[in-house]
């Protein structure tokens, strides 16, 4: 499942994601106010196995946190193009706001 967060509360994320012990593979892409809970997101989620946690390099620079984020190996931040890539070969989707 492709999870698309933008910003509210990250504790939403918890009802779209498989636990732990499951195989079924999520991705996590934080775009707009989403970079905010970035820290809490990476500690909640990029340990797990399956579930690789995106960030939009657009938006971690308009909010100056993309040198915060730029050396982690826990994510990967992906241009814009990427973005449209992933998000239109992955169904189901959600997008929590």
């Amino acid at each position: 499942m492709l999870i698309i967060y933008l910003g509210s509360d990250y504790n939403l994320i918890k009802e779209y994601v498989k636990q732990e012990n499951e195989l079924d593979a999520s991705a996590i892409i934080v775009a707009h106010q989403g970079v905010y809970q970035l820290n809490d997101i990476i500690d909640q989620y990029a340990k797990r196995p399956n579930i690789k946690v995106y960030a939009l390099k657009r938006d971690l620079e308009a909010s100056g946190l993309l040198s915060s984020f730029e050396n982690l190996s826990s994510i990967k931040i992906i241009d814009f193009d990427e973005f449209v890539t992933l998000s239109t070969q992955h169904v189901p989707s959600v997008t929590i706001q």
